[in-house]
């Protein structure tokens, strides 16, 4: 199926979520707001605290895991996905066979499908399904979810990703949903550096951000961006708060990745290039600010 297709819901399984960070906590307590049994697997003392007031189970190790239907993986990057589903001590030959593992954190490609691999002689599935929306998104219920995998493993999920997303997209095979995810990464973050360079443009002829950015809203420039001014340099100041490292931070990992995956398919973005340099000392910059 190459078409994007809104994903129908059902029933609503067991889910387990394996990292309570700026995607996964949202996603858990909006689970657990719409009566889902939500499991998790979080180290932060504070945000395991905040999941079990809400109503979240908390357990120590992916493995407690076993029970679910659906785990969430919403973890940093590739080594941690791999790391908690088909490390020594992941979720993956603990589960019962049919479950469905969807990995939310933006990956490359190859990681899930090297997974699906490992995991299909198990009886376990795979599916792709990075968001857009932000943690308040998250939260909601409003995400954009991009999905990649078997008809049949996506229609077992639909009934979380119904609770999780506004728009859910089933986009092709394993992999479609990354894919998309960095396409919409590259874009987002082509424009968030675009006005970032405008407004302190406007702002050296003595023009107030604000003014700038009420102008572009009501003009040709318009864009989410736009319209949901000061969201990155919220998220930035709460990376910086945390002690995040850089390297993990969407604006700079994610356009690495975008550059990277561009290397290995062969294909010219010189855009992707420049952006992994200049976007992300800015937005951090941002964050910085008091």
């Amino acid at each position: 199926m190459t078409t994007p297709t809104e994903v129908s819901p059902g029933p609503v399984p067991r889910v387990g979520v394996i990292g309570l960070g700026n995607l996964g906590l949202p996603m858990a307590l909006r689970l657990a707001e719409t009566q889902v049994p939500v499991l998790a697997v979080e180290v932060s003392h504070e945000r395991r605290a905040v999941a079990q007031d809400a109503g979240v189970t908390l357990v120590d190790r992916p493995a407690d895991l076993h029970e679910c239907d659906v785990v969430c993986v919403c973890v940093v990057d590739d080594d941690q996905v791999r790391d908690v589903v088909a490390g020594p001590e992941g979720v993956a030959r603990h589960l019962r066979t049919g479950t469905t593992v969807m990995v939310h954190s933006t990956v490359f490609p190859s990681t899930v499908t090297a997974l699906a691999g490992e995991l299909g002689p198990w009886g376990v599935a795979v599916l792709d399904a990075p968001v857009s929306g932000g943690d308040h998104g998250a939260r909601a219920g409003t995400l954009a979810i991009m999905v990649g995998g078997e008809d049949a493993d996506v229609s077992h999920a639909g009934p979380v990703l119904d609770v999780l997303g506004e728009h859910v997209f089933h986009l092709g095979p394993l992999g479609s949903g990354l894919a998309v995810k960095f396409a919409n990464q590259l874009m987002t973050f082509a424009n968030q550096a675009a006005a970032l360079e405008a407004v302190a443009l406007a702002r050296a002829f003595g023009v107030a951000e604000d003014r700038v950015v009420e102008v572009a809203q009501a003009g040709t420039a318009d864009s989410w961006c736009l319209r949901n001014w000061g969201f990155f340099d919220r998220v930035a100041s709460e990376y910086e708060a945390s002690g995040a490292a850089p390297a993990n931070r969407p604006w700079r990992k994610d356009l690495w990745d975008v550059v990277t995956v561009a290397r290995q398919l062969d294909l010219s973005m010189p855009l992707a290039g420049v952006l992994s340099q200049v976007a992300a000392p800015r937005i951090d910059e941002r964050g910085r600010r008091d």
